[in-house]
């Protein structure tokens, strides 16, 4: 068995997904095998990745192509059941790695006491042509030095680290269970989950190139001028809820996930997303706001309504 499984997810990178994978082909450590995963994309992307093998002819490699769209959570964790290695790591195939990152996250990890669950390193920002946009993905998210030891009260404020860059520990992500599907996007939750019984070491040297392109996922989610898209708020709304109710945070960062659980809750609300319902009744007791309260009496009332309106139906029809 290889040291490291490396997945690469694919979903429409038809004009990326070769240059990444000959980014991990390229790697100095070659201690790793390679899944490649294709999330059902409509563009070229599955011939590509066919071609790539046939003329690059790699070994340790596994393809699999889903035959139905299963959004990058569902996808990423399908993945993670052909991972067996010691060592874990995914990359989007819109990305590239430095030919030294395996070589070097490696080496890191394994000067590390079993109390660090991963490392992760730090990453230049690119664009669809692959130039840089003069910054680096961390200053981009966090201001100030990184500091391992409070890296759970930081990334409860904004998560600033690159997916593309973290290598793990299988036996943590044993522990710590899967990705949550119930989530549109699904490594600042991951990281949370981690950082609140383990540490995670930071290089901050740029080891890998992180594409910001049109189609890339928080653009798809929170698009230019529409910054309540309905999967985002959800998302939130259920982050808020663990976070809260895993009772362990500061009250600065309780105040703060009360705020953004009140605000997603009231927006999925004005948008008509009935996903609100889920999170009202809890949001009610946390924030405290009258308004969330009437909402939910609002609520009950049609639900009421409704009940008896079924309930005069059947009693005409018998």
């Amino acid at each position: 068995m290889n040291r490291v499984s490396v997945i690469a997810q694919c979903f429409n990178h038809d004009a990326y997904l070769e240059e990444c994978l000959d980014s991990i082909q390229a790697q100095t450590y070659q201690d790793f095998d390679l899944i490649i995963i294709d999330d059902h994309s409509t563009d070229s992307s599955v011939q590509l990745i066919r071609s790539w093998l046939q003329s690059r002819q790699p070994t340790r490699v596994r393809f699999i192509p889903l035959t139905k769209n299963l959004g990058v959570v569902r996808c990423l964790n399908r993945a993670m059941n052909y991972a067996n290695s010691e060592l874990i790591c995914a990359v989007a195939t819109d990305d590239r790695w430095d030919k030294r990152y395996l070589e070097i996250v490696t080496h890191r990890l394994d000067q590390l006491p079993a109390s660090y669950a991963g490392v992760f390193t730090n990453a230049t920002c690119i664009n669809e042509q692959g130039k840089s946009h003069g910054k680096d993905f961390v200053s981009m998210y966090h201001h100030g030095e990184v500091d391992k030891n409070s890296l759970f009260e930081t990334l409860c404020d904004h998560n600033f680290i690159p997916a593309s860059s973290m290598m793990l520990r299988r036996s943590v992500l044993s522990k710590i269970g899967p990705y949550d599907e119930a989530l549109a996007y699904e490594d600042w939750d991951m990281w949370l989950r981690i950082s609140l019984d383990y540490q995670l070491e930071y290089i901050p040297e740029c080891l890998i190139d992180y594409r910001i392109v049109g189609s890339s996922l928080i653009r798809t989610l929170r698009p230019e001028n529409t910054p309540h898209a309905p999967d985002y708020l959800a998302t939130h709304c259920i982050m808020a809820l663990k976070l809260l109710q895993a009772g362990r945070l500061s009250r600065v960062n309780r105040a703060k996930w009360k705020r953004i659980l009140r605000h997603s809750c009231f927006e999925l609300i004005k948008i008509g997303d009935k996903r609100y319902k889920a999170f009202l009744l809890f949001a009610i007791f946390e924030v405290k706001d009258i308004r969330l309260t009437l909402y939910w009496v609002i609520y009950k009332l049609r639900l009421l309504s409704t009940l008896r309106a079924i309930r005069r139906i059947f009693s005409r029809i018998h």
